[in-house]
């Protein structure tokens, strides 16, 4: 839902979707800093790749890590690349 609120609207109106990977770092209280985001595909008209940006941009504060990683180590400082996909209905 919150990608649905995200999604910038004037992509959704004409039916354009993408998918936006970040590349972000677990900070000591599980935010994510993210450095670099980058329009990954679209299904349409790539005038809209800031928008999805910046969309994407909003919604990972909202984020937040655990404590440890899958193999038991703390989260703290792991960098990762995040995919974020905007889908529209057919």
């Amino acid at each position: 839902q919150e990608i649905e609120r995200a999604f910038p609207w004037q992509a959704l109106r004409d039916g354009v979707g993408a998918e936006v990977e970040a590349v972000c770092e677990v900070q000591s209280d599980g935010s994510l800093v993210c450095r670099r985001s980058t329009v990954r595909q679209t299904n349409g008209l790539s005038d809209f790749a800031p928008d999805f940006v910046r969309a994407v941009e909003k919604l990972l504060p909202s984020y937040r890590a655990g404590p440890a990683l899958k193999n038991g180590t703390p989260s703290a400082g792991a960098v990762f690349g995040m995919a974020v996909a905007f889908k529209v209905a057919e």
